[in-house]
């Protein structure tokens, strides 16, 4: 302990020329925290997608892009946050169908606040798969007696928010036409006699699922 003593006290005499250090030197470094870096990027589902089911449950996924350094993602789904260790979510749940919003951002003890800012806000809904479209004419078993060719219309009963409607066509079990419409109805020209059969079904780049093929109905065209 005295020698010590005596050290000290010699490195105060001779000051910097005696190449002693400035106890000052052994603080820690300043505060190493680094700034965030931008919000995560969403990914998956697009804006306003339709999430679809058959059954009381959901399947729902959210995915966004890795941010580098992060430790962990808070995800603000609806009225909850969930934090999460990777960049996606995935859920199977009975939650309420209804519309939902979600956004992210990244967290990391690493940076100055603890977070990036948020994500941008999507939306999202849920609800049960469509029923497929009711068809309304020509109507089912008609038989047509005129003369060829002929046109003919198509309608069909709307399905709430379909963008799209697919019609399929057969004659004698060959398919003849398939098109796809915006409407609820379209004319076709009907130049062979034969037994037709037809259906439609809804789609929309929107949904989860399409809804399935409307009950076909046939009609008979003579010579």
């Amino acid at each position: 302990m005295i020698m010590t003593v005596t050290i000290i006290g010699f490195c105060l005499i001779m000051g910097l020329h005696s190449g002693c250090r400035d106890p000052y030197d052994f603080e820690p470094p300043p505060d190493s925290l680094v700034q965030p870096p931008a919000a995560p990027i969403l990914l998956y589902p697009p804006d306003s997608f339709v999430f679809m089911t058959e059954t009381p449950y959901v399947d729902i996924i959210m995915q966004w892009s890795t941010v580098d350094s992060a430790e962990k993602y808070l995800l603000e789904f609806g009225s909850d946050t969930i934090m999460v260790d990777t960049p996606s979510w995935y859920g199977y749940d009975n939650i309420e169908f209804g519309p939902y919003h979600w956004r992210v951002k990244a967290s990391s003890s690493r940076w100055t606040g603890g977070y990036t800012e948020w994500s941008e806000t999507r939306h999202f809904d849920t609800r049960p798969k469509p029923e497929p479209p009711l068809l309304i004419q020509p109507f089912n078993d008609t038989i047509f007696n005129d003369s060829l060719p002929r046109g003919l219309l198509f309608i069909w009963k709307s399905v709430d928010d379909a963008r799209y409607y697919e019609l399929q066509l057969f004659l004698n079990n060959n398919l003849i036409v398939y098109e796809i419409y915006s409407s609820t109805e379209c004319s076709l020209y009907i130049e062979s006699p034969g037994q037709y059969y037809w259906h439609v079904k809804t789609s929309d780049p929107r949904w989860q699922y399409n809804t399935d093929w409307s009950e076909p109905w046939s009609f008979r065209v003579n010579e």
